[in-house]
C-alpha cells in the first residue's frame, strides 16, 4: 500500500510539474518539427573558422581511431576526398585552405575506400574577398539539450553566420575531465533542430559561465583545463591560440565588418575580467579595426551596461576601472563604428549608446 501511495503521489508531482512548465515555458519556447536525416558516419557536424579561403570541419560521434573520408565538393566539381582519423572521444576535425571566395562547398563522411559519394551531407559557403552583404544570428543562453524552434527561425533568415555569446547549454559542469566537457557538445548538436542549422551554417562561439564551469564561473573554476582543451578539439574556431592555459579570444574580418570575441570567464579573477593580457589585445583590436573596417562588432557575452552590483556582482559594473580603461580607449581613439553584442541577461535589448560610455 505504501509503494502504491507513494507511486500516484509521485506521478501526481511529476504531472504536475510538467503542466507547470508547459505553462510557463511552452509558449515561449515551442519545440522545432524539423525531422533530420541522418549522417552516413558521424552523429553530428558543424564548420567554423570560414573566410574568403578557409574553413574548419570538425565531426563528432564516431568510433575512437575510426579511419575516413571527409569528402568535399564545389557546384558542378567532382568531390575531392582527404582521410582523418577520430581522435579520442570520437571527434575528427579537418582544415581546408585555399578555397575559392563565395564558392558553396558540400561535404559528407565516408568510409576508408569508398568511391565519391553521390548524397552529401551538409554544406557551407566561403565569404566574398572583398565587400559584401551579411546575415548574423546570435544567440545565448540555450537551454541545455534545445530543440528549440528558435533555431528554426534562425535556419530560416539563410544566415551567412552563427555566433554564440556564450551558454550554448546549461549544463554547469565543474567536470576535470575534457571527456565530460565533449559529451555536453555532442548533447547539443544531436538536436535536430540545432544540427540542421549548423550543418549548413558557419559557426563561431565564445563561453560564459554555464557552458564554461558553475554558475558565475571564473579562473578558478575546477573546470577550467578540461573545458578549454574540450573547446579547442571539438569547436571550430578562428584562430584561437592552441595553449589551453590562454583565453579563447580571437577576431576575424567578413569583407568590411571587423568582429571581435573576447573570452569573459577564463582569465577572470577577483581584480579582472580579461586579464592584462586580453585587455591590451581588445583595446589594440578595437582601436585599429576602427581605423580600416566600416564596422567593428565586439561579442562580449557578459553585459556592459549594469547598475553597480559591487565587487560580487557577474557583470562588467564589479570592474569598473577595467570597464572605464577602455571606454577611455574607445572615447580617445574617437570610435564611433562599434557595435557591442552580448548575452547571459534573458531579455532582448538595444541601447543607442546612450548608457554604454564608462569613460
Amino acid at each position: 500500500v505504501l509503494a502504491l501511495v507513494t507511486g500516484v503521489l509521485m506521478s501526481g508531482t511529476w504531472v504536475g510539474a510538467q503542466a507547470v512548465h508547459a505553462a510557463f515555458f511552452g509558449p515561449t519556447h515551442p519545440e522545432s518539427a524539423v525531422v533530420l536525416e541522418d549522417m552516413d558516419e558521424a552523429a553530428w557536424v558543424w564548420t567554423g573558422g570560414v573566410d574568403a579561403g578557409n574553413a574548419t570541419i570538425v565531426a563528432g560521434g564516431l568510433d575512437d581511431d575510426e579511419e575516413l573520408i571527409l569528402w568535399l565538393a564545389a557546384d558542378g566539381e567532382a568531390p575531392a576526398g582527404v582521410p582523418i582519423t577520430a581522435g579520442d572521444n570520437g571527434i575528427a576535425r579537418h582544415s581546408w585552405a585555399d578555397l575559392e571566395p563565395s564558392t558553396t562547398y558540400r561535404y559528407v563522411i565516408g568510409e576508408a575506400g569508398q568511391r565519391p559519394p553521390q548524397a552529401f551531407d551538409g554544406s557551407f559557403t566561403t565569404f566574398a574577398d572583398g565587400p559584401q552583404d551579411l546575415v548574423v544570428v546570435f544567440g545565448s543562453c540555450a537551454r541545455t539539450g534545445s530543440n528549440g524552434a528558435v533555431f528554426d527561425a534562425m535556419a530560416g533568415e539563410d544566415p551567412d553566420l552563427y555566433i554564440g555569446v556564450g551558454d550554448l547549454h546549461y549544463s554547469n559542469l565543474s567536470s576535470a575531465a575534457p571527456s565530460d566537457h565533449m559529451a555536453e557538445y555532442h548533447r547539443m548538436l544531436v538536436q535536430p533542430a540545432q544540427a540542421q542549422l549548423f550543418r549548413t551554417t558557419p559557426f563561431a562561439y565564445v563561453w560564459d559561465d554555464h557552458d564554461f564551469g558553475p554558475n558565475d564561473a571564473d579562473s578558478t573554476s575546477p573546470s577550467r583545463l578540461a573545458v578549454s582543451l574540450a573547446y579547442r578539439r571539438a569547436v571550430p574556431a578562428y584562430d584561437v591560440d592552441p595553449d589551453p592555459e590562454s583565453s579563447i579570444a580571437q577576431a576575424f574580418s567578413l569583407g568590411r565588418v571587423r568582429f571581435v570575441m573576447t573570452d569573459t570567464r577564463s582569465m577572470r579573477t577577483d581584480a579582472t575580467m580579461l586579464g592584462e593580457a586580453q585587455e591590451r589585445w581588445l583595446i589594440d583590436e578595437l582601436t585599429t579595426s576602427s581605423q580600416t573596417h566600416a564596422l567593428i562588432v565586439w561579442v562580449n557575452p557578459t553585459p556592459w551596461i549594469a547598475n553597480d552590483g559591487g565587487a560580487g556582482a557577474d557583470d562588467w559594473s564589479a570592474y569598473p576601472e577595467e570597464r572605464r580603461r577602455i571606454a577611455d580607449a574607445i572615447a580617445g581613439a574617437g570610435i564611433e563604428n562599434l557595435v557591442m553584442v552580448s548575452g547571459d541577461a534573458h531579455m532582448v535589448a538595444i541601447d543607442d549608446g546612450t548608457n554604454t560610455d564608462f569613460s
